[in-house]
């Protein structure tokens, strides 16, 4: 017996990418799942966890049986591919693992459900590198003084590096506009709840990215987008250390938590969940787009440098 079947306690299963014990060099667009035998799709689910060195482990997206979007199944029906989101594997040295619902799919001769894959047993690692296997890249960076060139390919790194006197930029200002339902919500609350809910969403978006809470911030104030009559809110993020996620990443990780809130935990939060999806995370500080840019440069700088 293949020893590799015991290790995912599944005889059903025959092979998984990744693999268990298997470490990330660069960013994959799936997870799959390879079947002995054909299987249709259910209805229970995935889930992606980050280890946190907790119990729960951070949830970093679900995915339920029987959903087009995110779940394909081979026309032969041994082999499913799950969509992974660009912000499920964000953290560079992060240990991740994948749980499997009994049920998520069953037996295509029988139609019974079969078993799944138990917390911590399928886990696989981020490498806490910068590098980027897909050929090649020119990146163009233009910032007020400099011009930054960041050729990347299989085994290549090339940069023109900045000056010392340059700053990486310390936070970003932006704003997320709460659903219809959540504005009916907010609107019922007094100040203090007001108060509440801001403290309350601040802690659920930073676990979320996830990211320390010192580094979201509000200045508690809100607005109407008269277009649509919701309420839009102050969220702001702050720099981070050297090792942690850097702002420009924070901001695009964060937008497409929203958006795909129905997949990641800011739809399980008690305020989170209140969030427009149409409208995601939207930055408004001005020249923020080559500022962000820079700052992601220096990012990338600051990770690179630890390599040698």
């Amino acid at each position: 017996m293949n020893l590799f079947i015991d290790d995912y306690g599944n005889l059903h299963i025959d092979t998984t990418y990744p693999k268990i014990n298997d470490t990330l060099v660069s960013d994959i667009d799936f997870l799959t799942i390879k079947y002995h035998n054909p299987v249709d799709l259910s209805t229970e689910s995935i889930k992606i966890f980050q280890d946190d060195g907790s119990n729960r482990g951070i949830m970093r997206q679900i995915v339920y049986g029987k959903n087009d979007e995110f779940l394909t199944l081979s026309e032969d029906g041994t082999t499913v591919n799950v969509t992974i989101l660009k912000s499920t594997f964000n953290q560079p040295g992060g240990k991740y693992y994948v749980s499997l619902n009994n049920n998520f799919v069953k037996s295509r001769t029988y139609q019974e459900p079969l078993s799944g894959i138990q917390d911590r047993i399928w886990f696989f690692n981020k490498c806490k590198c910068f590098i980027n296997f897909s050929h090649f890249k020119l990146l163009l960076y233009i910032h007020v003084y400099h011009i930054y060139i960041h050729y990347i390919s299989t085994f290549n790194y090339f940069q023109i590096a900045p000056s010392n006197s340059e700053k990486i930029s310390t936070r970003i200002s932006g704003k997320v506009r709460l659903s219809s339902e959540g504005t009916d919500h907010f609107n019922k609350l007094s100040d203090s709840e007001r108060k509440n809910f801001y403290t309350q969403l601040k802690q659920e978006l930073a676990n979320a990215i996830p990211v320390r809470l010192e580094r979201i911030t509000s200045n508690g104030k809100s607005e109407i987008d008269n277009s649509v009559s919701r309420t839009i809110l102050s969220i702001n993020i702050e720099k981070g250390e050297n090792n942690e996620v850097s702002v420009t990443s924070a901001i695009k990780d964060l937008d497409i938590l929203i958006r795909k809130q129905h997949f990641t935990l800011i739809g399980f939060g008690d305020s989170s969940k209140y969030l427009d999806q149409e409208y995601g995370y939207q930055t408004f500080r001005k020249n923020s787009f080559i500022k962000l840019l820079n700052e992601d440069l220096f990012q990338e700088e600051r990770m690179f440098s630890k390599l040698n």
